[in-house]
């Protein structure tokens, strides 16, 4: 299966780019066609996405996206019952894998629509061809009755803020700020090269008024959409990749900026471009060498990684010596698959631990696990990086309860969770509970989360346990290791 969606991808891949081929070509000319494909290909993070190992089906919907575009231009050329037909299914498919598009719907009607008297001639044409319209609006419905009795299989294969029955929406655009400059995958951060369509659309705007309003008033609302809902990051991306289905509607003033510009006198534009491409494809391999990871990075850490091609273990432990915001980054668990990874119910009467079992005191069950000087640590929990997801984000929590018997104020006890390169600790990270307000002769529930850092080799570890450092004893049950995988 993976085999096969590997394989769509890259059709899917080259379908999108003919298309645009083939839309670019009806406004300009080989070489900027030629040049503004590059520049949407490898100086932005439809790049990464393309070349990452995992199928995506935000690629599918960048080639939705350019099939619209080019079946609304047919469409306008001529309105008949197979283009009606396939361009209402486009707009359908497309809805399809993301309600939150369904602006698509309005796309063909405002295309080449820009003033009083556009929209009069646009009227009288769609009345004149009364048929077409409902043909299109009945074609585009049926991927939608499809997903009406479809929904689980469908929200499994594409899973977007739209299908997140856990996502909350906050219009208009409460999160834009920080899906376009946050250094958490900030669009204008990762991929800067989309600042040339600020001029572009300026462009397209005195040639092809029309094309102007229906791609700008489409791809601001969209973005403005997205960025409404909490659930609009992902953390395994470099940039914004719900933003890369609209890229098609950005080809046009791409186009545009470079057919206006001087080629002689605007060396200096064209520097900057190149260098922003090349920005853009050393970003991408340091993302997916592990050593860029948007999802929870600092500006200063930005500023240190800038240029690396590795990491030593000391860059390493340096880097992530500033834990991130823990309680913030899992303040919405809406946006994570949280799975148990490790569960030590001390039950087990076999396991080479059974000496330090008792039966006097338990939380569940009928056993708890003794700490005490003769018994410093419990069962650990330890696992190889390239065991785990290969994403960026991924969090852990340990937890357990706690009891102890005697009459001290502070316990010393620990909770640890910390990632090991070749024997050299990083990302060192407890919890004292000596800090902590806990109860004499009753179960203490106490937990700690841990985010996981960039650039971890596949052959480093993460482990996790709980350590007594007193003379007295304490007793344990349920200790609980969950992992918090980052949503697709």
């Amino acid at each position: 299966m993976n085999f096969f969606l590997v394989t769509l991808n890259i059709i899917s891949c080259f379908a999108g780019i003919w298309l645009l081929w083939k839309i670019l070509r009806k406004f300009t000319g080989k070489w900027i066609t030629f040049f503004s494909l590059g520049i949407i290909f490898l100086g932005t993070n439809y790049f990464q996405l393309v070349s990452g190992s995992s199928p995506s089906p935000v690629i599918y919907r960048f080639t939705l996206f350019a099939l619209l575009i080019w079946l609304t231009m047919r469409w306008h050329d001529r309105m008949n019952v197979l283009n009606s037909t396939l361009l209402g299914l486009a707009a359908g498919t497309i809805i399809l894998l993301n309600p939150s598009d369904f602006l698509v719907i309005f796309f063909p009607f405002i295309w080449s629509c820009f003033d009083k008297k556009s929209f009069l001639s646009a009227g009288d044409k769609y009345r004149k061809n009364i048929l077409q319209i409902l043909i299109l609006l009945g074609t585009t419905a049926i991927p939608i009755i499809l997903m009406a009795f479809f929904w689980h299989s469908f929200n499994e294969w594409f899973h977007y803020p739209g299908y997140d029955p856990q996502g909350n929406l906050h219009f208009p655009g409460l999160y834009l700020p920080q899906a376009l400059f946050s250094w958490h995958n900030g669009w204008l951060v990762y991929t800067p090269v989309v600042l040339i369509t600020v001029p572009g659309f300026y462009f397209l705007a005195k040639r092809y008024p029309g094309v102007f309003y229906a791609t700008f008033g489409i791809l601001f609302l969209s973005i403005l959409i997205i960025s409404s809902w909490s659930t609009y990051n992902f953390y395994d991306e470099l940039g914004r990749k719900l933003f890369i289905p609209f890229y098609p509607l950005l080809a046009l003033p791409v186009a545009c900026f470079l057919n206006e510009l001087d080629w002689k006198k605007g060396f200096p534009v064209i520097a900057i471009v190149l260098c922003l491409i090349l920005l853009n494809l050393f970003q991408t391999f340091q993302f997916q060498k592990n050593i860029l990871d948007p999802s929870h990075i600092t500006g200063n850490q930005y500023i240190q990684l800038f240029g690396k091609t590795r990491l030593s273990a000391t860059e390493i432990w340096k880097l992530n010596n500033g834990d991130p915001d823990t309680a913030q980054y899992l303040k919405d668990l809406s946006r994570f698959q949280i799975r148990q990874t490790a569960f030590f119910d001390f039950e087990d009467t076999t396991a080479k631990y059974k000496d330090r079992l008792v039966k006097k005191y338990f939380r569940s069950g009928s056993h708890s696990f003794r700490l005490d000087p003769t018994s410093l640590y419990t069962p650990s929990f330890s696992s190889r990086y390239g065991n785990l997801p290969q994403k960026g984000g991924l969090a852990f929590r340990i937890s357990a309860s706690v009891l102890f018997t005697d009459t001290s104020r502070k316990i010393p006890a620990t909770l640890v969770i910390t990632s090991v390169h070749k024997g050299i600790l990083y990302r060192y990270r407890f919890l004292s509970f000596e800090d902590l307000k806990l109860h004499r002769g009753i179960w203490n529930p106490v937990s700690m989360n841990y985010v996981t850092p960039s650039g971890s080799s596949p052959d480093d570890t993460l482990t996790a346990y709980m350590y007594y450092r007193g003379k007295s004893r304490i007793y344990v049950d349920d200790l609980r290791i969950d992992m918090f995988e980052p949503r697709k």
